[in-house]
């Protein structure tokens, strides 16, 4: 089985700026904007890379990510954040263990970023 991918965001673009790569990566992806829901795909299956949106709805985004990286401390995670709101202030309070293997995207994410990232996370 190949790689697998959740992306868990509740934002038409992001979600319209994957739906173009999604047949083009050879990787199973998942797509959610629950927060539960999200958690019940780490408990039944092996995810290999997150794309975790900040703005999500349920538990707030960064507790979803501490709750991701207590299940998984070195799955790679990337943090989706808008490029004009405050969240580098919240992720500047956050411990070191929580960020490693963590970057942070600005959105709009575009198409070839989406393919690096992935290629370069899964390597």
């Amino acid at each position: 089985m190949g790689k697998q991918i959740l992306i868990l965001t509740n934002d038409q673009a992001t979600l319209s700026a994957f739906s173009f790569v999604i047949n083009e990566i050879p990787c199973e992806f998942f797509t959610t904007s629950s927060a539960k829901a999200a958690m019940r795909f780490f408990e039944e299956k092996t995810i290999d890379l997150v794309f975790l949106d900040l703005s999500i709805i349920g538990l707030k985004g960064i507790d979803l990510l501490k709750d991701i990286r207590t299940r998984s401390p070195i799955i790679p995670i990337c943090i989706l954040v808008p490029s004009t709101n405050g969240y580098e202030t919240a992720l500047d309070e956050l411990e070191d263990p929580v960020l490693e293997h963590t970057q942070v995207l600005n959105k709009p994410l575009g198409i070839m970023q989406i393919k690096q990232v992935v290629s370069e996370s899964l390597e």
